[in-house]
């Protein structure tokens, strides 16, 4: 071989080196964008994720928040009410929410729950176990027939009112208020329809010898 052809023949060697490597270089980028896609792609799911977790966990928040609020009023309602039964009066009507539903914990809870800690599920099914026991006591109190059982279901939407809030007070972190008396001083509720509450209570436990509300009538 001449050394005109073995120039020929190192420039082709080197032709087909170069468009080797060219493949290479080109399959590589390829290889890293498809790659890149793909990683911004799953950042991008993740991220929506998370964002769609943290609105529905707002929208159960302000369930919550809702849900105390309407516990609260009725935890007054009901206080006025039994103060009006105690002081020989018949109860002038209450002024109930027709439901204490929670339609946005209902319909989150489940699918995010992992994502709350062992504590906040807790506190958060516990909300979830009072809110339909309240809705049957809110019918029997419209249905009492009577004093004695208008006051008997009164006492016991009280105390359901005052759990509850006790619930939403722990699920949002608040200091918890622990019992109905300690809820309702905390709305400045007046005193004597707070000793009416307990005046009722003990009428219960004593068999309507307090009150004697079977004895009266309601019109």
């Amino acid at each position: 071989m001449d050394i005109e052809s073995f120039s020929q023949c190192m420039a082709y060697s080197q032709m087909i080196l170069k468009s080797d490597s060219d493949q290479l270089v080109q399959g590589a980028i390829g290889l890293a964008g498809v790659a890149l896609g793909f990683f911004l792609n799953q950042a991008r799911e993740v991220l929506k994720d998370r964002g769609a977790i943290q609105n529905k966990k707002m929208c159960i928040t302000e369930d919550v928040l809702r849900l105390r609020h309407l516990a609260e009023n009725a935890a007054k309602d009901i206080a006025k009410s039994l103060l009006e039964l105690v002081s020989s009066k018949i109860p002038s009507g209450h002024r109930m929410p027709p439901s204490f539903r929670t339609p946005m914990l209902d319909s989150y809870f489940s699918e995010i729950a992992h994502t709350y800690s062992a504590h906040d599920r807790y506190i958060l099914k516990e909300i979830g176990h009072v809110t339909p026991r309240l809705d049957v006591l809110l019918k029997e109190l419209v249905a009492a027939d009577g004093l004695w059982r208008f006051s008997i279901v009164a006492v016991e939407l009280l105390n359901a009112t005052a759990y509850c809030v006790n619930a939403c007070d722990r699920a949002l972190g608040d200091s918890p208020r622990d019992n109905p008396e300690a809820l309702l001083e905390s709305m400045k509720v007046d005193p004597l329809a707070i000793e009416a509450c307990r005046v009722a209570r003990n009428n219960i436990e004593e068999n309507d010898e307090v009150l004697g509300l079977n004895k009266r009538k309601a019109p």
